[in-house]
C-alpha cells in the first residue's frame, strides 16, 4: 500500500471511487496534485476538449451508478437519469463520488468502494508493490478483495465494460454493501447513511459515553451499529 496523498477529480469525502491509470490530457489535470471537486459543465468540458473516450469514462461511470441497488445506494434519488446525474452531479463536491489518478489507500477501518479499472492498471499496481492487497480473479476481467472493499473491472468503456459486464460489477458491488451493512451488535441493517452514499447520516455529531458498546470492532472490522443498538451509549 502507498502513502501517497489522494490527486484525482471529485469529492474529498468520496465513498465511491473509481481508479484510473491516466489524467485527462490537458495542463491543469496533468499538473493536479491534490483532490479538486468538478463544478457544474466542467465534466462536459473535459469530455469536448479530450475526446471521445474520456466522455465515455464518464458515461459509463454514471451507467454504473445508476445500475446499483437503491436500497444500497442513493444516486438514482439524485436524479431522474443517469445523464442527468453525470452532468449535475457526478464528481462533483457532495456527490460521494471520486476518480482518482493514484493508487488506493486501503485501511480496513473505512467503508469506501475502490473500483480498479482494467486488469493491466491492476496488476502494473501490483508488480510496482503499490497495492499490497490479494485479489481473487474471478476470471480474466473481474478480480475483488472483499475486506478491503477492492473490485478490479474492465476499463470504463462501451465494448470492455458493456452493459451486461455494468451489470455483473453491480451484483459484486452488493455483495461489499450487504457486508457492511449489518449492525455487528444485531446482525440487522444498520441504517448507514454514509455507505448509502448520502452526506450526512443520523450519527454525524453524535457524543457517546465513555462505555462503548462491547462487540463495536468484530471480524468485519468497524461496522457501522445501528439506531437502536447504539442509542444506549448516546449522551
Amino acid at each position: 500500500m502507498t502513502n501517497c496523498l489522494p490527486i484525482g477529480l471529485g469529492s474529498p469525502n468520496a465513498s465511491f471511487v473509481v481508479y484510473i491509470a491516466n489524467k485527462p490530457p490537458l495542463t491543469e489535470y496533468l499538473s493536479l496534485n491534490n483532490m479538486t471537486s468538478l463544478s457544474q459543465g466542467e465534466l462536459s468540458t473535459i469530455g469536448q476538449q479530450c475526446g471521445n473516450g474520456w466522455r465515455k469514462v464518464f458515461n459509463v461511470y454514471s451507467k454504473l451508478l445508476f445500475a446499483l441497488d437503491p436500497q444500497l445506494f442513493e444516486f438514482q434519488q439524485q436524479a431522474s437519469t443517469w445523464q442527468t446525474y453525470r452532468d449535475q452531479h457526478l464528481l462533483q463536491r457532495s456527490s460521494a463520488t471520486a476518480l482518482l489518478f493514484t493508487p488506493p489507500i486501503l485501511t480496513t477501518s473505512e467503508n469506501t468502494i475502490h473500483i480498479i479499472m482494467g486488469r493491466t492498471y491492476a496488476k502494473q499496481l501490483v508488480n510496482t508493490n503499490q497495492l499490497n492487497v490479494p485479489l481473487t480473479w474471478l476470471d480474466n476481467e473481474f478480480a475483488i478483495n472483499e475486506q478491503h472493499r477492492v473490485i478490479v473491472c474492465p476499463y470504463f468503456d462501451y465494448r470492455q465494460l458493456s452493459n451486461i459486464k455494468i451489470a455483473r460489477l453491480a451484483v459484486l458491488i452488493k455483495q461489499l454493501k450487504n457486508q457492511e451493512m449489518l449492525c455487528p451488535q444485531c446482525q440487522q441493517d444498520n441504517q448507514c447513511g454514509a455507505l448509502k452514499g448520502q452526506v450526512q447520516c443520523w450519527c454525524f455529531g453524535i457524543k457517546l459515553a465513555d462505555k462503548k458498546p462491547k462487540n463495536a470492532i468484530n471480524v468485519r472490522e468497524n461496522n457501522c451499529i445501528c439506531r437502536k443498538c447504539l442509542t444506549p451509549f448516546i449522551i
